[in-house]
Formats: C-alpha cells, structure tokens, sequence
C-alpha cells in the first residue's frame, strides 16, 4: 500500500529535491521494498501523535501535503512529529540496496537526505490552503 502512495508526489518534497543531485545508474526500488522499509515506522507511538493531529493515519502523513497554515505551524513545532520524520528518513537511508523510487525518480538516499528542516521550509513556500 505505501508504494502506491509513493504515485501522490508530495510538493514538499519536489520543491527540495530539486536541489539535490540524482544518483545515476539504480535500479527502481522493487515491490515491497518500501512497505517492508517503513512499516515499522508507523507503528511507532510518535508517529500516532503525530499523524492524529492533523486526522491522518501515519501512512498517510508521510505523503500528505495539504497542510493549512495553521497545521504547518504544529507539524513545525511537533516533536512527535520531527520523531516521526526522523524515522521515515532512517528508514529511507537503510534500504538496501538504494533504488529508485519510481514515482519520484529520486532514490531512497536521495530522499533520506532530506532534514525536517527542509520539508518545514518546502511546506512554508507552498501556497496556502
């Protein structure tokens, strides 16, 4: 399920990628490679608080991008979920071997570069809601 998730490109996060440099010569991650990846992620009790904030199932936050104002606010200043993010991104970076996600042309290294820092900026760039 997460990988047809993937199809949905958050802005957020194609406003940052932008600025990285795509690894060439990687194959597309394979089914299930990210599912297996971040499963664990959701089951996290940070990830729960953080996603329930805003309505969304932790599954869903990591590729929701329709954020008010208000809500970047408290995702910006949530520590749930920075822990939540921090995990998606670690998660991301263990993958192995990296691959390509194919919705995203970007690999799971190349996304996992990616700090909260920067999907709180993306987010604040983004026309409001």
């Amino acid at each position: 399920m997460v990988l047809g998730l993937w199809r949905r490109v958050p802005v957020m996060w194609c406003v940052v990628a932008a600025t990285i440099e795509q690894t060439p010569s990687v194959a597309d991650c394979a089914d299930g490679a990210l599912d297996g990846a971040l499963a664990p992620t959701f089951r996290r009790a940070h990830s729960h608080i953080c996603a329930t904030q805003f309505g969304l199932r932790p599954n869903e936050l990591i590729v929701y991008d329709n954020f008010t104002t208000a809500e970047i606010e408290v995702y910006a200043t949530s520590t749930a979920c920075k822990a939540f993010y921090t995990d998606v991104m670690e998660a991301l970076r263990a993958v192995s071997p990296v691959c390509v996600v194919p919705s995203l042309s970007w690999t799971t290294m190349d996304i996992a570069q990616l700090t909260f820092a920067d999907k709180v900026a993306a987010l604040r760039r983004r026309p409001s809601s």
